[in-house]
């Protein structure tokens, strides 16, 4: 989800400037969901994913939704 969620972000197709800004996009997201896991409910083994998944269903609903043509 991070290459489609860069280039909503910059608003290019450009590869040349989405790989590296997704390079550095993807660990990021990881890292803010590692925290947002252990902050929420503190002493609780939170998995990442359900974290991650709370970014990329809204992303993906938007990109299924955006790729339509009426």
């Amino acid at each position: 989800m991070t290459p489609h969620i860069t280039r909503l972000l910059i608003s290019s197709s450009d590869n040349s400037r989405v790989i590296p800004l997704s390079m550095i996009s993807g660990p990021t997201i990881m890292l803010y969901a590692n925290v947002v896991s252990k902050v929420l409910m503190p002493g609780v083994i939170m998995p990442i994913t359900a974290i991650t998944s709370l970014i990329g269903v809204p992303v993906l609903l938007i990109l299924l939704r955006g790729g339509r043509s009426e």
